[in-house]
């Protein structure tokens, strides 16, 4: 991953030859797929995005 991000970024990107939602959960730009991130932090903003990506995903599932 060559990408560069800040802490609480969600990014749709390639792991292990699937495309998948990610949040930055680190500034060394350490990633989790969304569907392994547990929304416990304080970050309103960052919880904001996950709820979006949550609704993202679901709609493209549909």
């Amino acid at each position: 991953m060559s990408k560069i991000g800040r802490r609480g970024e969600v990014w749709y990107d390639e792991i292990k030859g699937k495309s998948r939602f990610v949040v930055v959960v680190s500034n060394d730009n350490v990633v989790v797929e969304i569907d392994h991130f547990v929304p416990t932090v304080t970050s309103k903003q960052t919880r904001n995005q996950y709820y979006f990506c949550i609704g993202v995903l679901e709609r493209s599932q549909n």
